[in-house]
């Protein structure tokens, strides 16, 4: 009888203790703002730059004025940015590319038979 109720009450411990240290961890899990897809440099607002890793409202400003000027042509571009280093960019990869903003005519063309 003694050995049931010590068994009982360690049960509830462990409970109370896994439950009461679950909590911590929810807590301590910071929040994070990723995109829910890839987006275009080219085309992409300051809404949807900020939603990036490690890209603010001040660098998404700085990326649009960047485009504004000549437009990306490879995601890698952004490391030629002040603030947007290696490590930076190996967090945004997976959230980025470059859309081909215009078609490039071949280099050689066939020609035309007679």
């Amino acid at each position: 009888m003694l050995s049931t109720r010590i068994l009982h009450l360690a049960l509830i411990l462990c409970l109370f203790f896994v439950l009461f240290f679950a909590s911590f961890s929810l807590r301590a899990t910071p929040l994070t703002r990723t995109p829910t897809a890839a987006i275009d440099l080219n085309r992409a607002s300051v809404q949807q730059l900020v939603r990036l890793p490690g890209i603010g409202p001040k660098r998404a400003e700085e990326i649009i004025h960047r485009r504004s000027k000549r437009a990306f042509q490879h995601p890698r571009e952004l490391l030629r940015m002040k603030g947007i280093g290696a490590k930076t960019y190996r967090r945004l990869a997976p959230w980025i590319f470059v859309q081909p903003t215009r078609r490039t005519k071949p280099s050689v063309e066939a020609p035309t038979p007679p």
